[in-house]
């Protein structure tokens, strides 16, 4: 049988995400292309059965094809958050030092952010494969 290593770091200690998003998604604008993508990247500091805590950073970008201000801006996040998993789930929340830079104007702004998520998801083929 073959032996596979996992190295250390992969453990499940460092919790990130990348998605992206492109489309006439926008009802109210239905001929407005926004494109948005974002990623984060965290580190499990601390892990209890209970909660975990997790100082991270993360950005997003978004652009519109009417070029509305508000739809073209990067952001860029360095926080801490608490992490509570549930079965099919979890809820964080935290808080970060947000930048946030207007990509058509130029202004930027800095400003401290505090946030509740909740993300729920299944996987069908568990239903499949019992």
């Amino acid at each position: 049988a073959d032996v596979i290593y996992q190295a250390p770091f992969f453990d499940g200690r460092f919790r990130g995400y990348a998605w992206a998003s492109s489309g006439l998604i926008a009802g109210r604008e239905p001929h407005n292309w926004i494109t948005t993508a974002a990623a984060q990247q965290g580190v499990v500091a601390f892990r209890s059965r209970i909660v975990s805590v997790v100082p991270y950073a993360g950005g997003a970008v978004s652009f519109d094809s009417k070029r509305r201000t508000w739809e073209n801006r990067a952001s860029y996040d360095a926080g801490v958050k608490l992490v509570r998993p549930f079965v099919g789930g979890m809820v964080e929340t935290g808080v970060a030092a947000r930048r946030q830079h207007e990509l058509l104007t130029g202004e930027v702004h800095f400003a401290p952010v505090a946030y509740v998520n909740l993300w729920v998801g299944w996987n069908p083929r568990s239903l499949f494969n019992r």
